[in-house]
């Protein structure tokens, strides 16, 4: 039994509103105890309707049916229990028993149709939509997984499906791969069925898996979809198309120089499956950042700018510079123009002097070179030998002067008389 005062007065069926218009719309002379007419201006009365007209309802047919529209329109809240107590204010014993079987299968109805109405269905979205191809992205698309991604697809004619389901099976179990098929996959109802394999084939398929037989050769579409995946391939430099013998049959112009898979060879050495599914499986490579920690670098202290001292009467100059506790000569790079690998060669060095004199913390040192220079009316000879020798000096250490002595004894091996040219001979020094 139903709880009538959960159900409100619009569940009521046209049926059910008959039966009570047939057993209140004739007219009873008794009034009921309380005053009120036993028929359908009693009930009228007690719906207090401000703007109902006895006369003008009277005159209608069915007076009682229109009353109770018009209560089901107004009254939304009266349910069928507060009808019950008006009928029984009423005292139509009658029409509550005569009624109850029809309110309760009313009831019975309306609560079905309220249960079922509970979940509604959900708005389309248009972005969400345009994903999903197959049955795998009605699952995984609305959880925010992204879109399926497949290690193949099949391509083949429908002559052939007994040998694809078998493939798939194989595949799928054994191998655990996961292969997309246009029958099996996708959803009802795509409108464009040929755009949706060519993007499955192009975004979201590792590779095709062609199945070669005398009907796949006479079908048009296959031939379409093979020539936009080699396409496809040709552009990303990929390797996309697998094709697999099923039956033997005309290589298709785009297949000739591809390495084909027969399914028919029967050999040990030869497993058809394994070499399949090997071919099929993307390597899994992953870039891995090695956090390498680089030893520092150390500061290395720049020399500072030389400045030049030449005195032109003593011919001398000097520099000092102090790196850590070691005191070392520089200068700025320079070459001198001297001819190499000759041997016996007059050389009439234009050597401008760059050291440089620069002050310390502690007492400046100034060395004298004019020992080391020759007359004024001299010419150097030397060889090539000496004067690589020579230029291979780039610094001096001023704790020694060792390699000062051998290069002043290396300029005094040979003189020669001339006045045509004032040779200045210095020491450059490199750091």
């Amino acid at each position: 039994m139903t709880d009538f005062s959960t159900v409100p007065i619009v569940a009521l069926s046209d049926t059910t509103k008959e039966s009570i218009s047939s057993l209140l719309n004739p007219t009873k002379c008794l009034p009921a105890d309380n005053g009120l007419p036993r028929d359908w201006r009693g009930l009228a009365e007690l719906a207090v309707f401000d703007s109902v007209d006895l006369p003008n309802l009277s005159s209608k047919s069915d007076p009682c049916g229109y009353i109770l529209s018009i209560i089901q329109k107004k009254s939304q809240g009266l349910m069928f229990a507060t009808f019950q107590a008006l009928l029984e204010k009423l005292e139509r014993w009658d029409v509550i028993d005569d009624t109850a079987a029809l309110m309760e299968r009313d009831a019975q109805i309306y609560k079905q149709c309220s249960q079922r109405t509970l979940t509604s269905a959900n708005a389309i979205d248009n972005h969400v939509e345009e994903q999903i191809i197959t049955y795998d992205d009605l699952w995984r698309v609305p959880q925010g997984l992204g879109k399926q991604q497949y290690d193949a697809f099949l391509l083949f004619a429908e002559e052939d499906i007994n040998f694809v389901d078998e493939l798939c099976e194989k595949l799928e179990d054994k191998y655990e791969l996961k292969l997309c098929r246009k029958d099996r996959d996708f959803i009802v109802g795509l409108p464009f069925e040929h755009s949706a394999i060519m993007k499955l084939i192009s975004e979201r398929c590792n590779r095709l898996i062609a199945i070669l037989s005398p009907n796949f050769v006479r079908s048009s579409v296959t031939e379409f979809f093979v020539n936009f995946t080699q396409a496809q391939a040709i552009e990303t430099r990929a390797r996309k198309i697998i094709p697999c013998f099923y039956k033997r049959c005309e290589v298709p112009v785009q297949l000739r120089y591809y390495h084909i898979l027969d399914f028919n060879i029967q050999s040990k050495n030869f497993n058809f499956w394994e070499k399949l599914s090997k071919s099929i499986k993307t390597p899994d490579v992953r870039c891995r950042e090695t956090r390498a920690t680089a030893l520092p670098t150390p500061a290395v202290e720049k020399s500072k700018p030389c400045k030049f001292l030449q005195d032109t009467e003593r011919n001398e100059c000097s520099m000092v510079e102090k790196v850590g506790e070691v005191k070392k000569t520089s200068c700025e790079s320079y070459e001198p123009k001297l001819p190499c690998n000759v041997d016996n060669v007059d050389v009439e060095p234009e050597i401008i002097p760059e050291t440089v004199a620069q002050k310390s913390k502690g007492p400046s040192r100034f060395f004298n070179f004019k020992k080391f220079l020759p007359s004024k009316q001299s010419k150097v000879k030397c060889s090539s030998k000496e004067l690589n020798e020579s230029r291979s000096l780039s610094a001096f250490d001023l704790s020694s002067l060792d390699s000062i002595n051998s290069l002043s004894d290396t300029c005094k091996k040979k003189k020669t008389t001339s006045n045509k040219y004032k040779n200045k001979i210095s020491v450059f020094m490199k750091s």
